[in-house]
């Protein structure tokens, strides 16, 4: 967990000081490493795998450079934690509206973006004998503030909603930092 908030830190303190000398370029996308720690809604699942997860991995930076527009979006996520023999896999995508909330001519650029799709959850709770587990189809739903500093960093906060399985909610809070290396 401390290693997550490091990297965490890390990123936004690169995203900051670079923000002053950001050429913002309209329509640029960026493939690169992102960290985030996922704060999980249900007790249940904070009870078997811990309050917060962090989670590394390869994500997408895109700069809305739209004016204030409200323009079409995509997005996918995962999420994923083991420990003490229980384990949990929710993976979203989903097709939404990204809504630009300053000129981006101004500097750093705040959005909100609403979105809804599908979702996959392999999960496994509890001792053997009592042990709740599946694979599930479902819906996803998810709403998500950020900031772009320049085309290649952001940071953002996001909330999705997943439906209900043997009465664990896989609902919860993303909070996650991106920079773009490879243009495409």
């Amino acid at each position: 967990m401390n290693r997550g908030r490091w990297t965490f830190v890390l990123l936004g303190v690169l995203g900051f000081s670079s923000a002053a000398q950001a050429q913002f370029t309209y329509n640029e996308q960026f493939v690169g490493p992102e960290a985030g720690i996922f704060f999980p809604q249900s007790q249940a699942l904070k009870d078997a795998l811990g309050d917060s997860w962090a989670s590394f991995g390869v994500g997408q930076t895109k700069y809305y450079g739209y004016g204030t527009r409200r323009r079409p979006t995509k997005s996918w996520s995962a999420v994923s934690k083991r420990a003490n023999g229980n384990h949990v896999f929710a993976l979203s995508a989903s097709y939404g509206y990204v809504f630009p909330l300053s000129n981006p001519d101004d500097g750093p650029m705040p959005f909100f973006a609403v979105r809804g799709g599908a979702s996959y959850i392999d999960y496994g709770i509890g001792p053997s004998e009592s042990r709740l587990s599946g694979k599930r189809l479902g819906m996803n739903a998810n709403a998500e503030f950020g900031v772009v500093f320049n085309s290649r960093f952001s940071m953002s906060a996001r909330y999705d909603v997943y439906p209900e399985h043997d009465g664990i909610s896989f609902n919860g809070l993303t909070l996650e930092a991106r920079y773009g290396i490879v243009r495409f």
